[in-house]
């Protein structure tokens, strides 16, 4: 049951690796899309790749904690 668990920590990794990619555009400072910020390059507390390593980590996580957590055999309470 480990495998899926960390199957669904998988999937939740590229969802949310895909949506920040989409979201973030490209990094520039021209426009990436309709009502999208793009961001500014002389801006150096953040780096699009920061915030991509980041939301995969936490998503990664989240996919398997909400897995192994939210499995129905388990009694907690």
């Amino acid at each position: 049951m480990l495998i899926r668990h960390l199957l669904n920590g998988a999937l939740s990794f590229a969802i949310s690796v895909t949506v920040v990619l989409t979201l973030a555009g490209n990094g520039g400072g021209e426009p990436s899309g309709a009502g999208q910020p793009s961001s500014d390059d002389s801006d150096p507390t953040w780096d699009r790749t920061d915030m991509v390593v980041t939301a995969g980590i936490s998503a990664f996580l989240s996919g398997v904690c909400a897995s192994y957590f939210g499995s129905s055999r388990r009694k907690y309470l």
